[in-house]
Formats: C-alpha cells, sequence, structure tokens
C-alpha cells in the first residue's frame, strides 16, 4: 500500500513556485505603485505649465524677462505638494523675421532626476505708435 500525502520534495516545490509568484507579484505592485505617482508628476507639471502659459498671456509685456532672460516663478497655487522641489522657469526669446512676436517657454522641473516639462506660446507684441509708445 502507497502511503498518503505529499513528499518533502513535492513540498519543496510547492512552496518555491509559490515563492516566486509572490515575488513577482509584490515587485509588479510596487511599480505600479512607482508608476502611478510619476503619472500624477507629470500631469501635475503638465497642468503648472498651462497654467502658467494662461497667466503670462494675461500679463502685460513689460512685466515679462527681455528676449533671451529668464524668471523663475511661482507654481500656481494646489500644485506645489505634488512637485515638491520643482522649479518653474519662464523665459522669452524674440522670433527670427517676426518683430511683433515673441516666444515664451514655460519649463518646470522636479523630482531627484531633474524630470522636465515644457510648454511655448507666440505672444504678438503690440505695434507701437508714431511717437514710439507701447499702446497701455
Amino acid at each position: 500500500m502507497r502511503p498518503r500525502g505529499f513528499t518533502i520534495v513535492e513540498l519543496t516545490v510547492a512552496l518555491f513556485v509559490l515563492l516566486v509568484a509572490i515575488t513577482v507579484g509584490m515587485t509588479a505592485w510596487s511599480q505600479a505603485l512607482v508608476n502611478r505617482t510619476l503619472y500624477e508628476r507629470r500631469a501635475a507639471a503638465r497642468e503648472a505649465v498651462a497654467l502658467t502659459l494662461e497667466r503670462v498671456r494675461a500679463l502685460e509685456l513689460a512685466a515679462l524677462p527681455q528676449p533671451g532672460q529668464q524668471a523663475d516663478v511661482p507654481l500656481p497655487q494646489g500644485l506645489a505638494p505634488s512637485l515638491r522641489n520643482a522649479r518653474c522657469v519662464l523665459a522669452t526669446e524674440a522670433v527670427a523675421g517676426a518683430r511683433s512676436l515673441v516666444r515664451v517657454r514655460v519649463t518646470v522641473r522636479w523630482g531627484p532626476r531633474d524630470a522636465v516639462e515644457t510648454g511655448e506660446a507666440l505672444l504678438r507684441v503690440p505695434p507701437a505708435d508714431a511717437a514710439g509708445r507701447m499702446p497701455p
């Protein structure tokens, strides 16, 4: 008569397979959490870029940095907790061949590896009057 139950080898193989499955599952779970956090931060950075560009469009041109210069701007309210240690930089440059346009670039850098999101907009410079004064 054959004894009932499992042998030690069968139990060892079953435990090994179970251990490998648990390890793979835990690794996949932790990677999913990392990816979700990164996705949320990227979405917040994109939103910060879009909101900053909208804020820039509402500003007077005199409030912007001169072409070729950069200025740090604060992050929009509510996004700072999502983007810890983030830096938002506004840069302007003249558009070659178009005196009435200014290119505005907003760059948001965040995270330990300096992840970057950027956005650009072209702003029209209002023409000066005959005396060289800009309209109000």
